[in-house]
C-alpha cells in the first residue's frame, strides 16, 4: 500500500492527495449522496429520458471522484516536479519556477507556476511540509503563505 508521503529508492518525495481514510470517506459520502438522489429520483418516471441521464450523470461524478483520487500524484525528484492526475502529466524543473501562490479553494493548495505550466500542492497531502521546504531549498521563490505555512508546521 502506498503511504500519502513516501520515499522511494531514489528518495524522491511522492504526495498523494488525500490519504486511504480520507478517500473512503469521500467516496462514502458521494455514494450516499448519490443515493438519496437516486431514491428520491425513483419518483420520476424511469421511462422518461431525463431519468437515465440524471443516473448517468451521477454515475459519470463518482466515477471522477474515484479515479481523480487514486490517480493525483505529485513526485519531487532532486531536478523537477512531476504531477500525474487525471487530467494528464505534466513536469516543471525548479530552475523554471516563476512564482508560486496560495488559494483557500479545497481546503488550501499552493500552485507552482513556470512559463508553460502550473502544478497545484494540496496542502491536506501529508508530506506538504517536507515539500514546500525542498521548494525552498531549490530557490524556488516561496510566496508569504508559504513561509508562513512553514513557521506553523
Amino acid at each position: 500500500m502506498e503511504t500519502l508521503n513516501e520515499s522511494n529508492e531514489n528518495e524522491e518525495l511522492v504526495l498523494r492527495k488525500i490519504g486511504l481514510s480520507e478517500a473512503i470517506g469521500v467516496i462514502s459520502l458521494q455514494l450516499f449522496s448519490s443515493g438519496l438522489i437516486i431514491y428520491f429520483g425513483m419518483k420520476m418516471n424511469p421511462e422518461n429520458p431525463m431519468y437515465k441521464i440524471f443516473l448517468a450523470l451521477i454515475l459519470l461524478a463518482l466515477m471522477y471522484t474515484i479515479f481523480d483520487l487514486l490517480l493525483y500524484r505529485v513526485t519531487f525528484t532532486d531536478k523537477t516536479i512531476m504531477l500525474e492526475s487525471i487530467g494528464g502529466s505534466r513536469s516543471i524543473n525548479y530552475s523554471e519556477i516563476q512564482h508560486i501562490h496560495y488559494k483557500e479553494l479545497g481546503g488550501g493548495q499552493f500552485i507552482i507556476h513556470s512559463s508553460d505550466s502550473k502544478i497545484k500542492l494540496m496542502t491536506k497531502a501529508s508530506g506538504i511540509s517536507e515539500a514546500i521546504n525542498l521548494l525552498n531549498s531549490k530557490g524556488a521563490p516561496l510566496c508569504y503563505e508559504a513561509n508562513k505555512f512553514l513557521k506553523k508546521r
